[in-house]
């Protein structure tokens, strides 16, 4: 745990918020109440073994256990619907995970991107237990002071395809282009959204999020606006977990290696893996301009320090720090190759 730095935002924290792990303009930016009580009201064993049977039906896409949570008396408590947060422990096969995708959401929003708020939280701890976190994020698909649902659609169901990796008779059929262009048809075709989408896809593979798949893309379908792209969600690095960090990316980068038929040229090079020069073809292929797609792979080559710094200051294990620094140190020297 680093101590000094906030729960929810990672600023240092100072005086008597040393105290409680927050700081006042996190607890802000979470609630808009600076009163709220900090800590879970129930403990991680009243979480697993008791708490999601009271939610049966309860469908949010993912693998970790999850609650729906609304503010009542200042705390955060369960419901079955209509809850306005949503709670994730650690499952026990993958330990810290909480921590780990709260330093990588933490990453996602100081690059920028539409992230929605999200922080830190102990469960009621227990005798002779160590404290333990759960990642709670508020829901982006809940408006107004009476939570009325906002229609969204996964992006694996707009585009009528019944696997969330796009598998189709035990081949991976849909590649990251082929989405990046149906979003880019279908929802909207600005410059300022092909950016967006481009360097999340890019992002996915600079921090090891090898689980960025099609329902992790979101839709979202307002009654009275246009179409547009979900906030990011669900965004973590896999490299701590060997178990499951078996590819770089939760789907192939380019549309020529769906089904198998070709192989990405960087994948096909003596790197053996994907390079600045596929991401520039990535770009090219969904319409972004040549000099602007290097322009923007600079960018992110130019963030490092920023992940170094936002890891660093994170509540992740040391241990998987220098794991997930160590992989983007490599994804970023990999970028920084433009030409074959």
């Amino acid at each position: 745990m680093n101590l000094q730095h906030c729960l929810i935002n990672l600023n240092k924290l100072q005086g008597s918020e040393l105290d409680s792990g927050y700081s006042l303009l996190g607890i802000k930016s979470l609630f808009s109440n600076k009163d709220m009580i900090l800590n879970l009201p129930f403990t991680r064993s009243q979480f697993i073994q008791e708490l999601p049977e009271r939610q049966k039906g309860m469908s949010i896409s993912g693998y970790q256990p999850k609650l729906s949570l609304y503010v009542k008396d200042n705390i955060l408590q369960v419901i079955n619907n209509n809850g306005t947060y949503i709670l994730k422990p650690s499952p026990e096969e993958y330990p810290y995970l909480a921590e780990n995708e709260h330093a990588t959401m933490m990453v996602m929003q100081r690059l920028k991107f539409s992230i929605p708020p999200f922080g830190l939280f102990r469960f009621k701890q227990e005798d002779g237990k160590p404290e333990e976190f759960a990642f709670v994020i508020k829901r982006y698909d809940r408006i107004g002071s009476d939570a009325v649902r906002l229609h969204q659609e996964q992006l694996d169901g707009a585009m009528g395809i019944n696997d969330k990796y796009g598998l189709s008779e035990g081949k991976k059929a849909v590649s990251y282009e082929s989405a990046a262009k149906y979003l880019i048809t279908n929802v909207n075709n600005s410059l300022k959204s092909k950016r967006d989408i481009f360097l999340r896809i890019v992002y996915a593979y600079v921090l090891g999020n090898n689980d960025y798949h099609l329902r992790n893309m979101g839709i979202i379908l307002p009654d009275n606006a246009p179409p547009s792209l979900a906030p990011v969600y669900d965004f973590v690095s896999v490299v701590p977990y060997p178990s499951a960090f078996t590819e770089y990316l939760a789907l192939p980068l380019l549309a020529l290696e769906e089904n198998d038929i070709d192989t990405a040229p960087g994948l096909n090079s003596k790197y053996g893996e994907y390079i600045g020069f596929d991401f520039i073809l990535l770009a090219e292929h969904i319409d972004i301009n040549l000099k602007l797609a290097q322009k923007w792979l600079g960018d992110i080559i130019n963030s490092h320090q920023l992940i170094i710094d936002t890891y660093n200051e994170s509540h992740m294990p040391e241990e998987h720090r220098e794991l997930v620094l160590a992989y983007v140190a490599r994804r970023i020297n990999l970028l920084k190759i433009t030409t074959l």
